[in-house]
């Protein structure tokens, strides 16, 4: 092999690693996970990494998949999955800005979001992992809003709830306040306001637990398995399931029919029309959790969300609770918030870090007015 030959070897073996560090670090920034594949574009990957003529593209991506280093899905887009372990690198992806950034209360949530650690040893999911090694340098890879309902999504979302019990927030332990079916409790005042009376508002009303009632109309062996049912054909395709189950009813028929409509405040509605209902359920949590976040930041209470949950500080618990209630007095008749861990919660006027800084900086203000 001449000397030539050996340097564009050595070129297009550093090329193939570069890229194959490129897919392992966007499926697991996309997708939380290392084995799902991701698109990306002919033009990007020739662009970035096997630029014409010095590279081949085609040959090269193909090789890549002889050699069981890439896996290559072809369907109306190609999807790559890196098969082989290996680093990532956050510095080849650019951060998704798709909010406004100078929002004090998103700037709150992700200062929050930074301060957060654990108090359990070992490893959890792939994904929060690398958000930890990673927070202090690249923190905008891991907050996003999405484009769908405006919903936001951290490394705390899709955390298992085994380790979210760990969490620490400026090195303080936490408790978590969620609103007690809140999809239901949605779904319940819309269906109230377009159809009246109708069966499902009632029960919500009466404060019946809808996932029990499922279980035991489908017979079903869990509240788990019926909440999983109820949120499949609630947000996927128009059916009859919900029929079979619970009967013909006019709140049912509601659904069916607005999953058919062109609603178009639903981005995807052109695409996929049966999704109007979960932008619509989904859009409105975003609402009134906001007010809930824009509440716990006037009287500075750190946070750190799971979309309709609020994870704060033990000492805050009483004060975030009170917050929430009144919020949701102004929007719903009935709900029910469930606290954790709230025999082991300890009210203390021990002030942490956070809490400190916020008390200079106040009495700055004073003193200065």
């Amino acid at each position: 092999m001449t000397k030539e030959m050996t340097i564009a070897a050595s070129k297009t073996t550093q090329a193939e690693l570069n890229f194959l560090k490129y897919v392992r670090t966007k499926e697991l920034i996309n997708y939380k996970k290392i084995n799902t594949g991701v698109h990306i574009s002919q033009k990007e990957i020739e662009d970035k990494f096997f630029t014409y003529p010095e590279f081949n593209r085609k040959k090269i991506l193909d090789e890549l998949e002889l050699e069981n280093k890439l896996k290559i899905t072809k369907g109306k887009y190609f999807r790559y999955h890196c098969v082989i372990d290996g680093n990532i690198d956050l510095d080849l992806l650019k951060p998704t800005y798709n909010y406004d950034q100078d929002n004090d209360i998103l700037k709150a949530m992700r200062g929050h979001l930074s301060n957060v650690s654990t108090s359990f040893n070992g490893k959890s999911t792939i994904y929060f992992d690398t958000f930890m090694q990673h927070k202090e340098t690249h923190l905008n890879h891991f907050f996003k809003v999405d484009n769908f309902a405006r919903r936001i999504h951290t490394p705390i979302t899709n955390l298992p709830k085994i380790y979210r019990d760990h969490l620490l927030l400026y090195d303080v332990e936490t408790a978590s306040l969620d609103v007690a079916q809140m999809q239901p409790l949605l779904l319940s005042r819309l269906l109230y306001l377009h159809v009246g009376n109708n069966e499902f508002s009632n029960m919500i009303k009466n404060g019946k637990d809808v996932y029990i009632e499922l279980q035991r109309k489908a017979k079903l062996k869990t509240r788990k398995e019926a909440k999983k049912l109820f949120f499949e054909i609630l947000f996927g395709k128009p059916s009859n399931e919900l029929a079979d189950v619970f009967g013909g009813s006019n709140w049912i028929k509601w659904i069916n029919g607005f999953k058919q409509l062109e609603y178009k405040e639903n981005p995807r509605t052109n695409v996929k029309r049966h999704s109007n209902l979960a932008h619509l359920l989904q859009s409105a949590e975003v609402r009134v959790m906001y007010d809930v976040w824009k509440g716990l930041c006037e009287e500075q209470i750190a946070f750190v969300t799971v979309h309709d949950e609020i994870i704060v500080q033990y000492c805050n618990v009483k004060d975030a609770e009170r917050i929430m209630n009144k919020v949701l007095d102004w929007q719903f008749e009935s709900y029910k918030i469930n606290v954790s861990k709230i025999d082991e919660i300890k009210y203390s006027f021990k002030l942490n870090n956070y809490q400190i800084e916020k008390l200079i900086e106040n009495q700055k203000r004073t003193d200065s007015d």
